[in-house]
C-alpha cells in the first residue's frame, strides 16, 4: 500500500518525521507540507519529487489524506489538528496532544478514525527492555520507580535563541513539566494509572524565562507502586534514565549526551551479581523510525494496542495528570 501524508509544521521535528517518511519510499505516494514560514518550506522542497507544498492550510485540509502530522507549536496543537479529526483523517500530533484537557477532550468527542501522539521514547532500547523485564517479571515486585530528565534549554538548539522557543513561554505550552510528558508517559505506560500525585516546582531565574525550570514528581500508582520524576531546564550535558527497583533486581538505565547517546543499562541481583545488558552509542532517530513504521502497520490494519503508539486516551489521561500538577503555585 502506498499513502498519500500530511505534514503539518515543518521545524526541526517536523523535518526529523519528514526525512524519516522519505526512508519508507515504498509506502509513500506523496506527502503534502505546510508551514507558515516560507523559507522553512523552501529547504524541504528539494528534498523529493514525492514532495509537495502547500500555499496555506486550507489546501493541506482539502487534500484527500491517508494521515496528517502535526508538528507544531505545542499551543496550536488543537486548532492544527482538530479540523482533520472532524474530517475523519486519521491524525498523529506530536507531544503534547494538546496543552489542555478540554482541548483533547474535544478532539476525543470528535475522532471519527484514530489519533496517535508523538512519543518516540516508547521505543527507546531501555524502556523496551524495562517493559519486558517488568511483563515477565524478571525483576519480581515491583516497590518503586525513579525517572529523570535534565537538558540546559540553552543547548537544546545550539546558535537559535532559546528563550524564543515555546519551551520558554507559559502561554504556548512551556515549562519543564510539559517537557517531561515522556517521563509521564513511560511510567503510565509501564506501571499503570496514577491515584495520587505531588509537585514541587520551580524558576529559580537562571535562564530568565517565565516558566518552571525545575521539577519534582512523586507519583503513587493504582497498584501502590511509587514512582518519582526529576526534571530540569539547567544542567548543561543532556542526561536521563531510571531506575527500578523489585523484589528480585534493579534495572537501572542511563543515558549521557545527545547525538550520539551515550547509553547504557544494568540490573543488579544479589551482592555480588551484576549483569551489563547494554553500553554503547545509540542513534535516538532509530527511535523514531520505528515510531513511523507503527504508524505504517496501523494504516494496513494492524490494532494501535498491538504497537508500541500513545493513543489518545492515555495521552489525555497524561494532560490531565499534568494540568493538576501546574495548579500549584510556582
Amino acid at each position: 500500500m502506498r499513502f498519500q501524508i500530511g505534514l503539518m509544521g515543518c521545524g526541526s521535528i517536523g523535518k526529523r518525521h519528514l526525512q524519516n517518511l522519505l526512508t519508507y519510499k515504498n509506502k509513500i505516494e506523496k506527502i503534502s507540507i505546510y508551514d507558515v514560514n516560507e523559507k522553512v518550506l523552501n529547504s524541504v522542497r528539494q528534498l523529493s519529487n514525492k514532495i509537495n507544498i502547500c500555499t496555506n492550510k486550507s489546501e493541506l485540509l482539502n487534500k484527500k489524506l491517508d494521515i496528517v502530522f502535526i508538528c507544531t507549536p505545542n499551543s496550536s496543537h488543537y486548532a492544527d489538528s482538530i479540523e482533520f479529526v472532524e474530517k475523519g483523517v486519521p491524525v498523529f500530533i506530536e507531544k503534547p496532544a494538546t496543552i489542555s484537557s478540554n482541548d483533547c477532550k474535544c478532539l476525543l468527542d470528535a475522532c471519527r478514525s484514530f489519533i496517535v501522539v508523538g512519543c518516540n521514547m516508547r521505543y527507546h532500547p531501555a524502556l523496551l527492555k524495562a517493559r519486558e523485564l517488568i511483563l515477565n517479571k524478571h525483576l519480581g515486585e515491583i516497590i518503586s520507580a525513579r525517572a529523570y530528565f535534565g537538558h540546559c534549554l540553552k543547548n537544546w538548539r545550539p546558535g537559535a535563541d532559546y528563550k524564543k522557543f515555546y519551551s520558554a513561554k507559559a502561554d504556548e505550552g512551556g515549562g519543564v513539566l510539559w517537557d517531561g510528558i515522556h517521563e509521564f508517559d513511560y511510567l503510565l505506560w509501564l506501571f499503570g494509572d496514577v491515584k495520587s500525585e505531588c509537585v514541587f516546582y520551580k524558576n529559580r531565574q537562571i535562564l530568565d524565562i517565565d516558566v518552571e525550570e525545575m521539577a519534582e514528581v512523586l507519583l503513587c500508582h493504582q497498584n501502590d507502586i511509587v514512582s518519582s520524576i526529576h526534571l530540569d531546564y539547567i544542567q548543561p550535558t543532556k542526561r536521563r534514565g531510571l531506575e527500578i527497583a523489585g523484589s528480585n533486581g534493579t534495572f537501572v538505565w542511563n543515558s549521557i549526551g545527545k547525538n550520539p547517546e551515550k547509553l547504557k543499562m544494568e540490573i543488579f541481583y544479589q551482592p555480588g551479581q551484576h549483569e551489563v545488558l547494554y553500553d554503547d552509542y545509540y542513534d535516538i532517530n532509530d527511535a523514531y523510525l520505528s515510531e513511523i513504521k507503527d504508524i505504517f502497520d496501523v494504516l494496513e490494519g494492524k490494532k494501535i494496542d498491538d504497537t508500541n503508539l500513545l493513543d489518545i486516551m492515555l495521552a489525555y489521561k497524561e494532560i490531565v495528570l499534568v494540568e493538576n500538577l501546574k495548579k500549584g503555585e510556582m
